[in-house]
């Protein structure tokens, strides 16, 4: 469903103490939100904008039925506020009750055809339901019962974006820029969609151009930031984001950005206080504990970093927070606590394949392929094209010389044969298995890639001389180790270069 704020229809009473409610929502701290709406409805107790926010309230608190109570009476107040309608439509949708939510907007439109809100309001029920053709359609009725309203028109460039037809999600946004050359929301769309599009120095651009418009907008400068660690501009990036968090103190995206340009230059005390200062003005979320955490860790504090970890984790679980107190537990040697918190994650969420798949990585890492295994084969199961976990466990399988080895690395590289890891696995599968015309001519390949490891260039030599090619396998361990000062197979590769010399 699209937002009030989407379609412009918050009261001035709202405006005046939205964002504060709102900011106070997004800290968690429901409680205060709830006792300021409160004193808000006893000052104004017959506005329909204060019970749409008290439903808000309610709403985040996941206390249902007085959310519907509050934006009831909101309707009550004000029959045709397409703001209650939207949020009890909201709620309608959640009991799986579509029709009553489409009736809501369909009666404001007998008796005022030309509501352009409530056309938004039955695209936004089309959305939830998957029928994008009607979406689209009540949008465009909507752009036209009233041409100057930028809502439905923003909701028609996301969603062309969102389906790559960048051409008419671009002429839509920067039609919107041309004739609303100040309009805050506008601005941010429009780089939203420069960005889906590819265009990273005319999103950059026009985020400059909001900041030069709104100095005191955090967001923008935030956004401005990201673009311009991208462009490799680090040092500007890392003034917007001081910028931002001044206007914005406990931004936490921000701040998180910040702490770790900070940790990167080794200023871990600015860092930490970063991460204090978060934790105080976010006293219920997990944010600045994990930020301490990351700290901890690149102190090589793994005490104090699992500490925080562990307290995040009980505040709130999460698949990130899980790998990172997996990671400083296993630091610490503890493995088996450090398997207990994934086991307790992928029980909770078990298609998070991000977190499997990393969980699957350890065991590699510790040699316990059978487990890695069933972790690899879990994700497939989810997602039977993922590159990664083809490939890995085509190595694991080779480890424990499993004949489905080669099948898995046969679809990964057919999957994505430019990797040159990818590459890698497969040729030493076929290494293996005596195929070494093909491993060469795959590790050939892999090496010449860019991003090609020295691991990868050390078993091209180790391939060429079990093809036969002597002076060709030393003459490629010499640039190697000429060009690599350290890499894991350094003292196998300086041996094969004196065996190859003999």
């Amino acid at each position: 469903m699209p937002s009030a704020e989407e379609l412009q229809l918050e009261s001035a009473v709202v405006a005046g103490h939205q964002q504060r409610i709102l900011q106070l929502i997004a800290e968690d701290q429901l409680d205060v939100a709830l006792k300021e709406v409160q004193a808000l409805a006893r000052e104004q107790p017959n506005d329909a904008s204060i019970a749409n926010l008290t439903g808000n309230v309610y709403f985040a608190m996941g206390d249902m039925a007085n959310a519907r109570k509050s934006f009831e009476r909101a309707s009550t107040l004000k029959p045709d506020s397409i703001v209650a309608a939207l949020n009890l439509a909201q709620l309608d949708l959640r009991d799986n009750k579509p029709d009553v939510a489409r009736q809501r907007f369909t009666a404001i439109l007998a008796k005022d055809p030309a509501n352009a809100g409530a056309m938004v309001g039955l695209a936004g029920i089309e959305r939830a339901l998957g029928h994008d053709a009607e979406y689209v359609s009540w949008l465009e009725k909507a752009t036209q019962a009233a041409p100057a309203m930028v809502g439905p028109r923003i909701l028609l460039a996301r969603h062309y974006a969102q389906h790559r037809d960048f051409e008419k999600a671009l002429a839509i946004a920067s039609d919107l820029r041309d004739n609303n050359p100040k309009n805050a929301r506008v601005l941010a769309t429009l780089a939203e969609v420069q960005l889906a599009a590819g265009k990273a120095d005319e999103a950059t651009a026009t985020y400059s151009r909001m900041v030069s418009l709104f100095p005191n907008d955090a967001d923008a400068r935030y956004q401005l930031a990201i673009r311009l660690l991208a462009s490799n501009s680090a040092s500007l990036a890392r003034n917007e984001l001081v910028k931002a968090v001044g206007l914005r103190p406990g931004f936490i995206d921000a701040t998180v950005l910040l702490a770790t340009f900070d940790m990167s230059a080794g200023n871990y005390a600015d860092a930490l206080r970063l991460a204090r200062d978060l934790q105080q003005r976010h006293p219920k979320a997990p944010a600045g504990f994990v930020l301490e955490g990351d700290v901890l860790v690149a102190q090589k504090d793994l005490t104090g970093a699992q500490n925080a970890y562990a307290k995040a984790w009980s505040m709130h679980h999460s698949g990130g927070t899980a790998m990172k107190l997996h990671a400083a537990r296993m630091a610490a040697g503890k493995p088996q606590a450090a398997d207990e918190v994934m086991t307790q994650w992928l029980t909770e969420v078990p298609g998070d394949v991000e977190a499997r798949t990393y969980l699957a990585d350890s065991y590699v890492a510790r040699k316990e392929y059978g487990k890695a295994v069933a972790q690899y084969q879990q994700v497939l199961q989810v997602d039977r094209d993922n590159v990664r976990a083809l490939n890995n466990v085509a190595w694991a399988y080779q480890q424990t010389r499993d004949p489905r080895a080669l099948a898995a690395a046969e679809r990964a590289y057919q999957l994505a044969p430019a990797n040159p890891e990818v590459a890698d696995t497969l040729a030493s599968i076929l290494l293996d298995q005596g195929e070494t015309k093909r491993a060469v001519e795959l590790l050939d390949r892999a090496a010449d890639n860019a991003a090609a490891s020295p691991a990868i260039r050390y078993h091209l030599a180790v391939a060429l001389v079990k093809s036969g090619d002597r002076a060709r396998a030393r003459r490629q361990l010499e640039r190697l180790l000429q060009g690599s000062p350290a890499f894991p197979q350094r003292a196998e590769a300086e041996a094969l270069l004196k065996q190859t010399s003999n």
